[in-house]
């Protein structure tokens, strides 16, 4: 390395340790009260005490320059579970809920997840991919580097693989970290038979496997939409073609999901605010990770995964937003963790480590992201503060002063770079 790329200092860096870790054990924060971060080719080369970086580092005329002047350093968000691609929001569907309807009824009435599917099937592609991009700018605005995308509001074989294809274009034009999953199994189409779909599923998965547009399929495991023998079928059948198997489980009855999980030794199973205590046990005796949903439960005003629930199972636990236009129409890592705080009575330190490198980690992203270490991608969010724990106590004015990601400024001083705004769908 001649020069490097990047060169922030004078920051108080925040980082969790460089690999995932299970809660119930302690659990601390490495910190540098006055630390520098050198990168070079989109990866850190060195991090430390400004002083001591700054003896063995050479800037050359093209090094970007940052003096954090002390701000709050972390490394960028991860998001690990979004449905962000979609066409219309279901605003209406919060009267519903205050009326007394449930989400299952909404559903079953032809609401919630059949009513993105009339949306997704009626919008094009191009308004498909300028709302996928436009929430991924305001995710990147709120701190976030990384993202898993699912599909999901097609249901059926051409438009769940439309929506990959949106899914890998928007991901090539924005350059992000970007995970897409297939989740043809979020809920039964009127227009096709039980049976012929779980077939249709099959047959979408071989080929988003075929054409490298699928990195994990996802099943909705829930008492009135895919039964667990359900989502063992279809996620065997995923594991075959070399694709993650993860699955919504439990969210709102204890369905077994959380049991099916550990027996596939899935990935991660998600929201399982219904799970019993042996599944969490099994799932983390099997290794899979537990990714909390805390936009959706507060948004569905029901009770969330509570903390010690996932200390006692000594899972791997990750938070995400569930981004999606019915339950969770959240783009903010921020706000999760400040939930995640505040209502599932995780720490502080939890909730940083849950949506840094626990989330990479079930994005199998975690030997890049997720932490500031030497030879991973040089990610990180810079608060406009120097405690970050405002993120926890003022989420509201928690705005990033800078976002970096592989080296590429993308935020800076709260704002938009040129190279963000230049992203648009043509």
């Amino acid at each position: 390395m001649k020069h490097p790329d990047l060169l922030l200092f004078h920051g108080r860096l925040l980082t969790p340790p460089a690999e995932a870790v299970a809660l119930g054990q302690p659990l601390s924060l490495e910190e540098t009260a006055d630390g520098a971060v050198v990168a070079h080719r989109g990866k850190i080369v060195d991090v430390g005490p400004t002083a001591e970086v700054l003896e063995r580092t050479t800037a050359g005329p093209m090094t970007r320059m940052i003096d954090a002047q002390g701000r709050a350093v972390l490394p960028g968000l991860v998001d690990p579970h979004t449905h962000m691609l979609y066409a219309k929001d279901r605003m209406d569907e919060m009267e519903l809920r205050h009326e007394g309807k449930g989400y299952l009824e909404i559903l079953a009435a032809g609401g919630g997840i059949l009513k993105s599917m009339r949306d997704f099937r009626a919008a094009d592609d191009q308004e498909l991919a300028e709302g996928l991009l436009s929430r991924l700018k305001q995710a990147v605005g709120q701190g976030t580097v990384a993202v898993e995308v699912k599909t999901g509001y097609g249901l059926s074989q051409a438009e769940e693989m439309r929506g990959l294809g949106i899914i890998d274009r928007v991901a090539k034009l924005t350059g992000l970290p970007i995970t897409p999953t297939l989740l043809a199994a979020h809920a039964f189409p009127p227009d096709t038979g039980r049976a012929e779909y779980l077939d249709q599923c099959d047959r979408t998965a071989t080929q988003a496997a075929k054409a490298g547009l699928a990195k994990a399929v996802d099943v909705f495991v829930e008492d009135g939409v895919f039964s667990p023998a359900e989502g063992r079928r279809l996620l065997a059948h995923a594991r075959t073609l070399g694709l993650a198997a993860r699955m919504h489980a439990d969210e709102l009855s204890p369905s077994g999901g959380a049991e099916l999980a550990a027996e596939l030794a899935a990935v991660s199973a998600d929201h399982l605010t219904a799970a019993t205590a042996e599944g969490l046990a099994q799932m983390a005796a099997a290794g899979v990770s537990a990714v909390v949903l805390p936009g959706t439960s507060f948004f569905l005003d029901r009770p969330p995964l509570m903390a010690a629930r996932v200390r006692e199972a000594r899972l791997i636990a990750a938070l995400a937003t569930d981004s999606n236009p019915g339950s969770s129409p959240f783009v903010s890592m921020a706000w999760m963790i400040a939930l995640a705080f505040h209502r599932n009575r995780f720490t502080w330190p939890e909730a940083l480590t849950m949506a840094t490198i626990n989330a990479a980690h079930v994005l199998g992203r975690d030997r890049e992201l997720g932490s500031l270490t030497v030879g991973k991608r040089c990610s990180l969010l810079v608060l406009d503060e120097a405690d970050p724990r405002v993120l926890v106590y003022r989420p509201d004015q928690a705005a990033p002063w800078a976002v970096v990601e592989s080296g590429r400024v993308l935020i800076w001083q709260g704002a938009p770079t040129e190279e963000v705004m230049a992203w648009t769908v043509s």
